[in-house]
């Protein structure tokens, strides 16, 4: 499977510049982060295949440049080590924050994020008001395995990440009381909430609450190239060319509308 991934790259690291490129192999995190990211599961599939506003966004950029396009969805670390392996030449929705640590190149932002955080109602009845960066330093926060919080202001050595594969995993958490809090965006809770009955029951309920994260700056997402790719900064600039165009076209969008109708009609 390795050498399949190798394989792909060089095809494409060889035309990166050049509109005749033939593949462009990405990775997604397994975990969703819906509308922009999530599973589908096709009939008789072993596996789910990738779908979302950034999948969809991806794909008019390969169709513009003329690459075949791949994504796999993998847990999130297991991702960004694949990337810098070169085993895949780009990374899906990758949180402004991230790029440093992570060794990656960033796309110019297609979306920007709003900070919430959520806590459990059955453990807060009367709510938690969070009004201060310092007020939260002093909560038990979580978050998913894999992901960093320096976008929110947050150092991810602080959150207990875990072992959280799914926002479910999560909620269970605030609910026995290891966590206060945890961090997200209105943007995936949104879309999970379309996605997930048993979350948006909880919401309607009031046992899962969320309030706008103060006091944090709005992170963006971006794809990411592995920055010690070679011809990283040829694919980049393709990259960034191809978002132009379908920024000034207000694609972002119209995807963000299809992929919540799409969800919300799962559960109608």
């Amino acid at each position: 499977m390795a050498s399949r991934h190798v394989a792909f790259c060089l095809i494409l690291i060889a035309s990166a510049a050049s509109a005749h490129a033939q593949s462009l192999v990405a990775c997604a995190d397994r975990a969703g982060m819906p509308p922009f990211i999530y599973g589908v599961s096709a009939a008789n599939a072993e596996s789910e295949s990738a779908a979302g506003i950034a999948v969809d966004l991806l794909k008019l950029v390969a169709m513009d440049k003329g690459w075949r396009l791949q994504v796999d969805l993998l847990p999130w670390a297991r991702c960004l080590l694949d990337a810098k392996g070169h085993r895949y030449a780009l990374v899906i929705n990758v949180v402004g924050g991230e790029a440093q640590v992570d060794g990656l190149l960033l796309s110019k932002p297609f979306y920007r994020l709003h900070g919430v955080y959520v806590y459990s109602g059955r453990t807060h009845p009367r709510g938690l008001v969070i009004s201060s960066k310092q007020a939260l330093k002093q909560m038990k926060i979580c978050g998913m395995g894999g992901h960093r919080f320096e976008a929110f202001g947050i150092p991810t050595e602080t959150v207990d990440r875990g072992t959280s594969r799914g926002f479910d995993q999560l909620v269970a958490k605030l609910h026995l009381g290891r966590c206060d809090v945890v961090i997200g965006t209105r943007e995936e809770i949104a879309g999970t909430y379309l996605k997930n009955l048993g979350l948006s029951g909880q919401i309607r309920d009031g046992s899962l609450r969320m309030e706008p994260l103060p006091y944090a700056a709005e992170p963006s997402l971006h794809f990411g190239v592995p920055e010690s790719l070679p011809q990283a900064r040829a694919l980049m600039k393709s990259l960034n060319e191809a978002l132009d165009r379908l920024d000034r076209q207000g694609t972002v969008a119209k995807l963000i509308d299809q992929h919540l109708d799409n969800l919300s009609l799962t559960h109608k």
